[in-house]
């Protein structure tokens, strides 16, 4: 899903759970920005109990998110703060493309994830028919004042960043008139990587909502094909209804359809749930 380029000045101070957690969340937000039905179980392979907990009210405390606590299911519900001035902006990251999937993006701390978010951004112009990137030029001294202080790390500190970054970026070191300048642009690694893996992004969205709603409301043995086929559905309604009235109809089908107490969850019994719903 998308990553504004205006959020990204506002990732500079992340914990390393901490952004784990939310490009895990920007993965799964609707149009809205919302995530329902989030629990700590979501995470356990990406972070610990606390840790999750921790990030949620360090990314709550720095503004980047909101939370309802559904004591009763057990769960949370987080929206994204974006402003609607911000939101002018139309230049984003997909984080579906295959680079921001890979094992060695994922190794990155947070601090260098955040400087290979700005790298990308800033190399994100096409300046030729071939889609060659543009380079992104800056005298070495300035680049360490700027980003010694961006990210409170030493100078040495931020040279290892890069220094890890090289499997993304060529960085240049060359000398001008006036010192040493770094020429930054994408290297051949990043643009084998650098496309769209196919079927993500909305269906990972939809697929986690699903998931969820059928964790909330304890629907009986739904397993992949059901939730599958719930997902086609969402794709019949959604040119008429948007994100958020698709998941709220979709969750009370399927708490209608747990409140069956069948043994074994229907699809066909949700649809028509949802059509009900909706007025059909």
């Amino acid at each position: 899903m998308k990553l504004p380029f205006y959020i990204i000045p506002k990732l500079n101070n992340l914990t390393n759970s901490e952004m784990t957690l939310y490009l895990w969340l920007c993965e799964r937000k609707n149009s809205f920005k919302m995530i329902k039905g989030v629990r700590v179980s979501d995470l356990m392979n990406l972070m610990s109990k606390q840790s999750f907990y921790n990030a949620l009210a360090g990314l709550e405390e720095k503004g980047l998110i909101y939370v309802w606590h559904r004591q009763e299911t057990h769960d949370y519900d987080i929206g994204l703060w974006f402003s609607p001035e911000e939101e002018e902006d139309k230049n984003y990251i997909n984080l579906h493309r295959e680079l921001f999937q890979s094992e060695e993006f994922k190794k990155l701390n947070s601090k260098e994830k955040y400087l290979l978010f700005t790298l990308y951004m800033k190399t994100s112009v096409t300046i030729s028919p071939s889609g060659s990137k543009a380079i992104s030029r800056m005298m070495m001294e300035e680049f360490y004042a700027e980003y010694t202080k961006i990210l409170q790390r030493t100078k040495r500190r931020i040279r290892e960043y890069l220094h890890n970054l090289k499997k993304f970026f060529n960085i240049i070191r060359r000398k001008e008139k006036d010192g040493y300048k770094y020429h930054i642009g994408r290297n051949r690694h990043t643009y084998s990587l650098d496309k769209k893996i196919p079927g993500a992004g909305i269906n990972i969205y939809r697929k986690y909502h699903i998931k969820a709603m059928i964790r909330r409301h304890r629907l009986k043995d739904a397993g992949e094909t059901f939730i599958d086929d719930l997902i086609k559905i969402y794709r019949n309604y959604i040119k008429n209804y948007n994100d958020y009235q698709m998941d709220r109809y979709m969750e009370k089908a399927i708490m209608l359809h747990a409140q069956d107490n069948n043994e074994t969850a229907s699809a066909a019994r949700v649809h028509e749930l949802l059509r009900q719903e909706l007025e059909f």
